[in-house]
């Protein structure tokens, strides 16, 4: 879940750069090649290229639709309609290939016998001061969670299938039974109305922060803007979601599987897991 800063289309074009800053190839022959080196043509897996163009494809559709339109009538509809089929659908391919290029990282490093932990954990940190910067500077705030929620991945890299599957499923609903356990526990406490009241409070907190946001992008200085997207990012990282893994670490243990089982690299052999994932993917 995040919380829009200007126009969310942008937002998720800045999940490009950490999808494309994972080398995504199969294991390379000689062993005596550095954990860093660049993934060749021939030992590129062409599925994932596929499908990283077709999601910058889709954020470039969104970005250029949503400067080209403005609110109201029809022109909402097809916004909706975007948002639903084309941007969500681009944002979960972008975390689907960073679990897959995680994946082939460690599946390269293992054939070497390479150490995979620490140049990981370095790449995160440089992940998370793009996403500081891209939250503070320009309102986007994917790469922060992208950064934290990949560390999870460096300690349930060797699951069993199974239970990584149960992972992803409770991570995907992890907001949903946060949402009901604290209606729960504030109806208990300050019951029904001062459940409502503080759930009004929130809302209108979030508002207010959204709200100065958009004033401070309207006037000509950028100081005071640059002041309330950091009064921003305090708020959003210490906000429940921020914390919860939803669909963020869903998508990247899905991604991980994919490759533990070849579904990128033999997509013929896995039709039918692929069209149930698109199944799911157009109902979600």
């Amino acid at each position: 879940m995040s919380a829009t800063l200007g126009a969310p289309t942008c937002e998720q074009l800045a999940v490009a750069w950490s999808a494309a800053a994972w080398n995504v190839g199969p294991p390379m022959s000689a062993a005596t090649q550095p954990t860093t080196q660049p993934t060749l043509n021939a030992e590129r897996i062409h599925t994932l290229d596929l499908l990283r163009g077709l999601a910058l494809l889709g954020m470039i559709l969104v970005h250029f639709h949503s400067h080209s339109t403005s609110p109201g009538g029809a022109e909402d509809l097809i916004r909706a309609a975007v948002w639903r089929l084309v941007e969500t659908k681009a944002h979960g391919t972008f975390a689907l290939l960073f679990g897959a290029g995680f994946a082939i990282q460690l599946r390269r490093a293992d054939a070497r016998g390479a150490p995979f932990a620490l140049l990981y954990l370095r790449r995160l940190a440089v992940l998370a001061l793009f996403g500081f910067a891209a939250h503070a500077l320009f309102g986007f705030n994917v790469l922060m969670g992208y950064a934290l929620w990949g560390v999870p991945l460096l300690l349930i890299r060797r699951w069993s299938t199974c239970t990584l599957i149960v992972v992803a499923i409770f991570s995907a609903i992890s907001l949903q039974l946060y949402t009901l356990l604290f209606k729960h526990y504030e109806v208990a406490v300050h019951g029904p109305d001062g459940a409502k009241a503080a759930i009004q409070v929130l809302r209108e907190t979030a508002r207010n922060v959204n709200a100065a946001v958009h004033e401070a992008s309207t006037q000509p200085d950028y100081m005071p803007l640059l002041k309330a997207r950091l009064h921003h990012m305090a708020w959003f990282c210490s906000q429940p979601w921020f914390f919860l893994p939803c669909n963020t670490l869903a998508l990247f243990i899905a991604g991980l599987l994919a490759v533990r089982h070849g579904i990128f690299e033999h997509p013929l052999a896995h039709k039918r897991t692929i069209v149930a994932m698109m199944v799911f993917g157009v109902v979600a």
